[in-house]
């Protein structure tokens, strides 16, 4: 809901931020120190996370990992030999 609602995106992700700050600089400088006895501290601002979504993800995750360890343990047993190119770029 908060997806759609700030970045007009109708799904789920597993993090999103708010700027606090109005007055940065560019990306990565930011504008003046924003407490007086405090040096370098910002308050940069909130981030939202969505556990269910991200342990979900967490989970498919493992799940593809297994699943391709145990192909590799096969193809390896069966003698299947991937080469791997790498290109230039």
């Amino acid at each position: 809901q908060i997806n759609r609602e700030t970045r007009g995106v109708d799904s789920p992700t597993d993090v999103l931020s708010f700027c606090f700050q109005d007055d940065f600089v560019e990306p990565g400088v930011l504008g003046d120190v924003q407490f007086e006895n405090i040096e370098e501290y910002y308050c940069l601002g909130d981030m939202v996370l969505d556990v269910e979504y991200v342990a979900r993800r967490c989970e498919e995750d493992r799940v593809r990992f297994e699943e391709e360890e145990e192909r590799r343990k096969k193809e390896e047993e069966e003698g299947v030999v991937v080469e791997v190119v790498e290109e230039e770029v």
